[in-house]
């Protein structure tokens, strides 16, 4: 099971321009911090990728090799643009 987290709201924040869920993954907050703190508040606010997709994705398949004892096999080759 994904550990949920009440989600701290720590700043002044108008809800007409952003949606704050009450509760988030532990994984999801996680990666939200990493992206303020690497990128900056606006990359994490609007990013070009979903934040949230990708908490439950990782959490799914930490769940599925906790479940299973498999390992991970690596799809596609990681490579960086120069």
């Amino acid at each position: 099971m994904t550990k949920q987290i009440k989600n701290e709201i720590l700043d002044v924040i108008d809800h007409d321009d952003y949606e704050v869920p009450e509760t988030i993954s532990e994984t999801e907050a996680i990666i939200y911090d990493w992206v303020v703190h690497c990128f900056g508040e606006s990359e994490a606010e609007d990013p070009s990728w979903n934040i949230s997709e990708l908490a439950k994705y990782l959490d799914e398949m930490k769940a599925l090799q906790d479940a299973t004892g498999a390992e991970y096999k690596q799809s596609n080759t990681v490579k960086y643009r120069l």
